[in-house]
């Protein structure tokens, strides 16, 4: 009888590998060398069916390749099944545990692996300039028309009457670029003449994204430093709506709203133009405020831990906020057009009530020490107006239970005097940005008039060392101890 768990995989290489991606070529242990040698320029990429991000990326490579054979340059995709048909290939190559693998091959040689964003553009992008200089030149208004007309990405041409500076900067601007943006530019007199440029830089929106919120064309008026127009393309290439990913991630600082969207592995991956264009609606009445931008949910899992995500449901986004002080704010309503700009508006009058990871904690600890949460720590600990020494508690941790039962000892016999023992525990809350992310499951001292200085704790673990530094630390002196922590009487237990 065959085995069900085998079966499973075989139907999955195969749905991963046949008639879908008629462009892509199918690469087995077999032909994979006959393969290098019939294609000059050969992008592959090492996959396994049941990865995530393989099957993210699978309409986005077919698309690739459709794209790159409309152009008819003498460039190739290709994918191999390294738990399948070409298992081999990929050990002798060390290919392994983290999936997709993207190889360039030249020639039957192996030149670098593709490290750019894994989505349809990068990959055209990438290809084309293994071929074609980093900026084509457009030598007829019909050329121009046409390559204006024919693409589905950001483009930026450089219109040169004569030799210039902005001329030498554009070309040095493109060759650095060229893996990232399509580069034109044109020296014929018609087209200078239409377009009305003739020593300048415009970049060009696809005809797709164009829309009224969105100017379609920008013409760059910074200075001529590759630095200014570098950040002239990089601000204006995402537009109102930025499509955010981990490879783009830098681009996109706070202040900004991101809306998380599940991907249709089904689908050709048109998700991020359509939620772009419902968000557009409501950016651009905001754009001086705030950034916004699109997020595949399954691109950044980690960063979402912390969030009450919904990832089956297609038509369900999720929208947070992040302030310049990175503090964050949610969106619970369902996502309407009304109910975003309602959100937005609130974001940008600081309207909204902070976000953070907490759950429900006792509104008392053990009647010794207190426990904090993330919502309850301004009470707790900011503003008691005590003293506070607090545990930043790990329960899955040993050493971290056995300090916290010598703390609850401490605070015993801390009862009488102006100090409070808090314990948090980290798993479950969200640790002030006060303390630093290498010292979680540690021990601060926080003086009542100086609570934005904690001060961390590294004596043993003992509750008579625990003592000896709060008697020190003291802003009062202790009543039942001095400043050595040494107890100033002896009380009588008879």
């Amino acid at each position: 009888m065959p085995n069900p768990a085998a079966l499973l995989l075989l139907s999955l290489s195969l749905h991963f590998s046949l008639c879908r991606d008629p462009n892509v070529l199918q690469l087995t242990d077999t032909n994979f060398s006959h393969r290098l040698k019939q294609n000059p320029i050969l992008l592959v990429a090492f996959f396994i069916p049941w990865c995530g991000p393989c099957q993210k990326m699978r309409p986005q490579y077919s698309r690739a390749a459709n794209i790159l054979k409309g152009y008819n340059l003498p460039v190739a995709l290709g994918k191999l099944d390294c738990s399948g048909l070409g298992k081999r290939t990929c050990e002798q190559k060390q290919i392994g545990h983290h999936f997709p693998v993207i190889h360039l091959y030249r020639n039957g040689s192996f030149v670098k692996e593709y490290t750019n964003t894994k989505d349809c553009f990068g990959f055209v992008k990438f290809m084309r300039v293994q071929i074609l200089p980093s900026a084509v030149e457009l030598k007829s208004v019909d050329e121009f028309k046409k390559f204006i007309k024919g693409q589905e990405d950001v483009v930026v041409v450089g219109f040169f009457e004569e030799e210039s500076r902005l001329r030498k900067m554009f070309f040095k601007v493109a060759e650095k670029m060229k893996e990232r943006i399509f580069f034109a530019y044109t020296r014929c007199e018609k087209v200078l003449l239409r377009e009305g440029v003739n020593n300048g830089i415009v970049l060009f929106r696809p005809e797709i994204t164009h829309c009224r919120y969105e100017e379609e064309r920008v013409l760059f008026t910074g200075r001529v430093v590759i630095g200014e127009i570098k950040n002239f393309i990089i601000k204006n290439y995402y537009g109102l709506v930025g499509c955010r990913s981990p490879a783009n991630i830098i681009h996109f600082p706070n202040p900004l709203i991101i809306l998380y969207y599940t991907v249709d592995y089904n689908s050709s991956g048109k998700e991020p133009g359509y939620w772009r264009l419902r968000m557009l609606k409501v950016a651009h009445k905001y754009q001086k405020y705030v950034k916004f931008v699109t997020s595949a949910k399954d691109d950044f899992e980690e960063e979402l831990v912390d969030y009450p995500v919904e990832y089956g449901n297609l038509m369900r986004p999720f929208v947070l906020a992040k302030d310049l002080e990175n503090k964050k704010y949610i969106m619970t309503e369902e996502f309407t057009s009304e109910n975003f700009d309602r959100f937005v508006d609130d974001f940008v009058h600081h309207r909204l009530e902070q976000y953070h990871k907490s759950k429900p904690v006792p509104f008392e600890g053990d009647g010794v020490t207190v426990m904090a949460s993330t919502s309850n720590f301004n009470n707790t600990v900011t503003n008691n107006g005590k003293d506070t020494l607090l545990h930043f508690y790990d329960p899955g941790n040993h050493t971290s239970r056995l300090v916290a039962m010598v703390l609850r000892e401490a605070a015993h016999l801390l009862l009488e005097e102006d100090v409070v023992v808090v314990t948090m525990d980290i798993g479950e809350h969200e640790i002030p940005p006060i303390f630093p992310e290498d010292k979680v499951e540690s021990l601060y001292w926080l003086p009542k008039d100086d609570k934005e200085n904690p001060i961390l704790y590294t004596g043993r673990k003992e509750v008579e060392d625990v003592i000896q530094f709060v008697a020190e630390k003291a802003t009062t002196k202790l009543k039942n101890y001095d400043r050595d922590g040494n107890p100033t009487h002896v009380k009588d237990e008879l």
